[in-house]
């Protein structure tokens, strides 16, 4: 634990990342459930919607909500360019204290964000959504646990769900003008500083709401392929650099 206590009810704020392709099904029920549940902290927040060149209407949803929710920060990509590069964005565009990743289709149940910040306040640095329970299919829930058996492996380290789209954590402990390479936001734990002091914390990943899912095989050997441009990187790096922290949970 952190010597000096956090509060998140004394920061400035929270900005929620979320990437988004194709959501345009969703982007209201995702709008209105995170909207309920921050409201309730009483502290300010944004919610920053990186759209990954859609090429249905979810620029004309984002942009009708924006238009009455001064909350709401909205940027297209001008071409398709992955989740890695819209969350890069968003960290850009964040100006808050706080960061929240999380995916556009409601698998990652805002509900969860008060327990999480709490945790922030117990003194760790960035909180991670491990998903105990999980509505995804049998492909994409065997990638998920080969990825993170062989990232524990190559990088000596205990995760549990490294991939998680779901992160509650503090701005200082990423550098947000690092340029990640594509694939990479599946690793982003891996590039918090040497000292950041986090907790994997069990939560329930629910089903699409609609639509379906952007997971399909390929996407396996992109992860495979990141593992091995991080291995690659890891050893050019001289020791003490980051791709090292602390642990708890």
């Amino acid at each position: 634990m952190l010597k000096n206590k956090f509060s998140y009810e004394k920061q400035c704020g929270i900005s929620v990342i979320i990437p988004v392709n194709n959501e345009a099904e969703n982007i209201d029920y995702l709008y209105e459930s995170l909207s309920t549940e921050l409201e309730k902290l009483r502290i300010g927040y944004e919610l920053i919607f990186i759209d990954d060149f859609s090429s249905d209407n979810t620029k004309e949803v984002i942009s009708a909500l924006s238009a009455r929710d001064r909350h709401i920060c909205y940027c297209r990509l001008s071409e398709r360019s992955g989740q890695t590069s819209a969350i890069s964005k968003g960290f850009q565009m964040a100006k808050n204290d706080i960061i929240i990743t999380m995916d556009g289709d409601l698998q990652c149940d805002p509900v969860y964000i008060k327990d999480m910040l709490a945790k922030l306040d117990e003194g760790f640095d960035a909180v991670l959504g491990w998903r105990v329970v999980r509505k995804d299919g049998a492909i994409v829930r065997i990638s998920s646990c080969l990825g993170n058996s062989i990232v524990n492996l190559i990088f000596q380290t205990k995760f549990r769900d490294i991939a998680t789209p779901y992160r509650v954590f503090k701005k200082n402990v990423f550098p947000v003008n690092y340029n990640l390479n594509r694939g990479y936001h599946r690793f982003l734990p891996l590039f918090f500083n040497k000292r950041c002091n986090f907790l994997e914390f069990p939560i329930c990943f629910k089903k699409r709401y609609r639509g379906k899912s952007h997971y399909n095989i390929s996407k396996l050997f992109n992860c495979l392929a990141s593992i091995i441009l991080l291995l690659i990187s890891r050893h050019r790096q001289s020791r003490g650099g980051s791709l090292y922290f602390l642990h708890n949970g």
